[in-house]
C-alpha cells in the first residue's frame, strides 16, 4: 500500500513539474495534479491498450517513436475529462509527452534496480 502511495505522489509531482516546464501544458494546482495523476492512470488502464494495438504498425515502422503520439493522446483525453488540466494543442501535448518520458528515463537512471520509475512490476 505504501508503494502505491509513493508511486502516486511521484506521478503527481512529475506531472506538476512538467506543467511548469512545458509551454501550453498547465495544471492549476498541486492538488489538481494529484487528481490528474489518478485520471491519467485510469485512462492508461482503459484506453491505452486499444491505442497501442491500433498504433502497432506505425510503432513498428517508426521503431517506437510514435509512442509519444500515444502518450499525447492520453494527455489530450485527460484534458477533455477535467478542467484542471489545460493543453493548448497537439504540439504542447507531444512536447509534454516527450518531457515526461525524458524525466521518467532520468528517474530510472537515478534509482538502480528499479525497472520503472513510476511503477514497480
Amino acid at each position: 500500500m505504501m508503494n502505491l502511495l509513493v508511486i502516486w505522489l511521484c506521478s503527481a509531482a512529475l506531472l506538476f513539474f512538467s506543467s511548469q516546464m512545458v509551454i501550453g501544458f498547465e495544471i492549476h494546482s498541486l492538488s489538481s495534479a494529484l487528481f490528474i495523476s489518478i485520471l491519467v492512470g485510469m485512462v492508461n488502464i482503459f484506453i491505452r491498450p486499444l491505442l497501442s494495438l491500433l498504433a502497432l504498425p506505425i510503432n513498428l515502422i517508426t521503431l517506437g517513436f510514435s509512442s509519444f503520439i500515444t502518450n499525447a493522446v492520453i494527455l489530450m483525453v485527460a484534458d477533455g475529462l477535467t478542467p484542471d488540466l489545460t493543453l493548448s494543442g497537439w504540439d504542447s501535448a507531444i512536447f509534454a509527452a516527450i518531457f515526461l518520458a525524458a524525466i521518467q528515463l532520468f528517474g530510472n537512471l537515478l534509482l538502480p534496480g528499479s525497472r520503472n520509475f513510476l511503477s514497480k512490476y
